[in-house]
């Protein structure tokens, strides 16, 4: 049986597994799998030239630019949130599919954490031995197993 730790931010995923440490109690981690999610770097306004709503000469009456509403990205950024929640929860279910004896730990942030393990499958969610709704992809490997094994 394996035990995983997944780490996961809007950005990463980070996967790893449960090693036994000679002459301590507590296990340690060894980072197996780690994926950078780059379609999501630079937000929804990142990736677009044009200002949103905005035309290039498109002025008012007195010179003022007309559009430009904020509301109009929303949208956008909800699908890449949505893109990036099954990308994870697509990652962690072909992970512990095929082996349903291993279990598994998860930690995300609180925008994230949610979403993610209501997308898991009810069979691999079952097999969650501790959450964590928060972020730690940015803690070294060396310290992370603390926050599940403490």
């Amino acid at each position: 049986m394996e035990h995983y730790v997944i780490t996961a931010d809007r950005r990463h995923l980070r996967i790893h597994r449960t090693v036994q440490r000679q002459g301590s109690a507590q296990p340690g981690l060894a980072l197996v799998q780690e994926m950078e999610f780059s379609d999501t770097r630079d937000g929804p306004t990142g990736r677009e030239t044009d200002q949103a709503g905005r035309f290039a000469d498109s002025r008012g009456g007195r010179g003022q630019v007309l559009g430009g509403s904020i509301d109009e990205r929303l949208p956008m950024k909800n699908e890449m949130d949505k893109r990036v929640t099954t990308r994870i929860a697509e990652n962690i279910t072909e992970l512990l599919a095929d082996e349903p004896q291993n279990v598994w730990s998860f930690a995300a942030g609180p925008d994230l954490h949610r979403a993610v393990l209501e997308s898991v499958p009810s069979d691999i969610r079952g097999r969650l031995r501790k959450d964590l709704d928060k972020n730690l992809t940015s803690t070294p490997t060396a310290e992370l197993a603390g926050h599940f094994f403490g």
